[in-house]
């Protein structure tokens, strides 16, 4: 079976200057994993419950390293190659996943139910997903104005830094060649919340980080500086906000720590900034990496045994007039397998699932898993 891997583009923008990202749902523990509630369904063969047990598990945490991926890899593509480096995603992910406890397990004659709280280690989840090659092209803009003293710095160097820093991490970065009028001072989005929502609307992002930075001389105070060195502090600060709701998803600002020296005062002051942005940038990247997995989205279906593009219009005919779904897109098709993608803003993967027709055609509908945006459910 396919795993759940469409969802559509999101962009990333991120503008230096003070301030703006979704309604974000992350559960991060304390050593910065995400926590998922995920559910796994085995059948009971020849009497092993053992087995089914185990199975459950196994399908329990496939659905949580599905979830947590799903808002890291690129949109669904049908070539083998892709789905194939889906599937070695998906097996060295499971180490990175830790069973905190069994929430429930439900027995009977047939099948085995278990709902576990999965830890799932996204750092290095995106890193295995980045090396296979399908990492999503997240769209990220940079503007950081400078100022030195009394003057405006031009290509600011802690811009700079962060932009290196969130290639590096895989996101598709803006050219600030494109962008560059955005640094001045007095540029609209710093000043109007209903400009800045213009701005994000023309360049399509979800995410906005604005930020500023300074640097200044710094005092000999020792009386240690050697002589014909000039030595400057920098300080850099930012916010990501929800470009639809504004609120605030992270923010933070970092002094420089110790004072850049260089023969130019000017030179010394962009060293001074750019090595904050370096210690800053990382923070913003595992905070945004924690918080993409929790972004609300659609509800993704993916079921296996249908059996041609008939059976899968009955079926979406079928969740297009259950309770609570506004829309159903189709996703993918191919002879055994159906995804499709549904606007349940009111309901949860798993509350979705106890509301799927219990068959279609005379053969059984099985739910296989869920966690909060996925269900993998089978024809039996």
């Amino acid at each position: 079976m396919k795993p759940n891997i469409a969802h559509p583009m999101s962009k990333l923008l991120i503008l230096f200057c003070v301030f703006s990202a979704t309604n974000l749902q992350a559960k991060p523990a304390a050593d910065g994993s995400l926590i998922v509630i995920a559910k796994g369904s085995a059948e009971i063969l020849g009497g092993d419950k053992t087995a089914a047990q185990e199975a459950a598990r196994h399908a329990a945490l496939k659905t949580a390293v599905e979830e947590t991926i799903g808002y890291y890899v690129t949109s669904r593509s049908d070539t083998e190659d892709f789905t194939l480096a889906y599937s070695r995603v998906v097996t060295h992910a499971g180490g990175l996943v830790q069973v905190l406890r069994t929430l429930n397990e439900t027995t009977t004659a047939e099948s085995v139910t278990v709902t576990l709280e999965v830890a799932v280690s996204p750092m290095p989840l995106m890193e295995i997903i980045k090396q296979n090659g399908i990492m999503r092209e997240w769209r990220v803009m940079v503007i950081i104005p400078e100022t030195h003293i009394r003057s405006t710095v031009p290509d600011p160097a802690g811009e700079t830094e962060f932009i290196r820093q969130f290639g590096e991490a895989g996101f598709k970065v803006i050219d600030p060649a494109t962008y560059a009028a955005m640094r001045k001072a007095d540029a609209a989005i710093f000043k109007s919340a209903g400009e800045r929502v213009k701005f994000m609307r023309r360049t399509g992002a979800d995410i906005l980080i604005m930020g500023e930075a300074f640097s200044e001389t710094a005092q000999d105070a020792s009386g240690g500086l050697m002589r014909g060195m000039a030595a400057c502090n920098a300080r850099v600060e930012a916010k990501a906000v929800a470009s639809d709701t504004g609120e605030i998803f992270y923010a933070d600002g970092l002094n420089s720590r110790v004072p850049a020296l260089h023969t130019s005062e000017f030179v010394a002051g962009k060293k001074a900034i750019q090595d904050t942005a370096r210690d800053l940038a990382p923070k913003f990247i595992q905070k945004l990496i924690f918080r993409l997995s929790g972004l609300q989205r659609p509800v993704t279906l993916a079921i296996e045994g249908i059996a041609d593009i008939q059976q899968a219009k009955r079926f979406e005919t079928v969740l297009s007039r259950l309770r609570g779904v506004r829309k159903i897109r189709r996703e993918h098709f191919a002879p055994g397998e159906l995804v499709v993608e549904l606007d349940v803003p009111s309901l949860s993967a798993d509350a979705l699932a106890g509301r799927l027709p219990a068959s279609i055609d005379g053969r059984r509908i099985v739910v296989v898993g869920a966690a909060k945006h996925l269900i993998r459910a089978a024809v039996k």
